[in-house]
């Protein structure tokens, strides 16, 4: 098990930073999955992920449940919408476009309603 949980941080870590260069990909939510998987493989991987400076923060107050700040919210949602107003124009295949407007909707539901709003001045 801590072989897989160390393969999947390292795949985690890699997307994470694919989606920092790629404004279209999310890199934090990478970087939450890889902490988690190198906390049950390699604790000096999950201190070096905790650490790095672009992510380490926002990883280790989500960790502390003090969530996400709404600035970071309203970034993620409008990169959605764009990401996927391209995407469902693209589509001909309606049963598709529901499924992905109900996709997001529910991480919509997700990021708003149950991971907490941190306070900017935290």
């Amino acid at each position: 098990m801590r072989f897989m949980f160390l393969m999947m941080g390292l795949v985690s870590t890699g997307l994470g930073f694919t989606g920092i260069l790629l404004p279209g990909l999310p890199a934090t939510p990478f970087f939450l999955l890889a902490a988690y998987c190198f906390a049950r493989s390699n604790r000096r991987l999950e201190q070096w992920v905790l650490n790095l400076p672009r992510v380490g923060q926002a990883i280790r107050d989500f960790r502390a449940g003090k969530g996400i700040p709404l600035r970071a919210k309203i970034a993620a949602t409008i990169i959605i919408l764009l990401t996927i107003g391209f995407t469902l124009t693209t589509l001909d295949n309606l049963w598709l476009q529901i499924t992905i407007v109900i996709a997001v909707l529910i991480g919509q539901w997700i990021l708003y309603w149950k991971i907490p709003t941190r306070k900017e001045e935290e």
